[in-house]
């Protein structure tokens, strides 16, 4: 009988800031599931982990480098992150926070990620209640 590959996972989030409430999830969910259950990579919207945070992980940690999402640079990393994206081959794609929601439902659709999950884990400081 032939072994099952593991699920192909992306996790995305704007920037890790260590100590507070979504990223404590995050990291907790990726170090219950561990590397035996997921073939998961985390990446980083905006700023890279810092070196001696990285071994929270159980999995690859990666900066996708995009510091203004309408800026030229951000405009023109997007063709090359749906291009890197396609060919991970990802299963799913959960997505953390305003910025990764905005510019990576539409690159992990763009890369054919099956199934896109997008986290709302805020107090509403966005949403207008008039």
């Amino acid at each position: 009988m032939a072994a099952q590959r593991k699920p192909r996972i992306a996790f995305f989030i704007d920037k890790w800031k260590p100590g507070t409430g979504t990223e404590n999830q995050l990291q907790g969910m990726l170090a219950h599931l561990g590397d035996e259950r997921l073939d998961a990579r985390l990446f980083t919207l905006h700023m890279p982990i810092a070196p001696e945070h990285r071994d929270l992980f159980p999995c690859p940690v990666e900066c996708l480098g995009v510091t203004s999402l309408a800026s030229p640079g951000g405009v023109l990393a997007f063709p090359r992150i749906v291009k890197a994206l396609r060919r991970r081959r990802f299963d799913a794609a959960m997505i953390y926070f305003l910025d990764s929601n905005l510019y990576l439902v539409p690159a992990c659709r763009l890369a054919g990620i099956p199934a896109v999950v997008i986290n709302r884990r805020d107090m509403g400081y966005w949403y207008d209640t008039g």
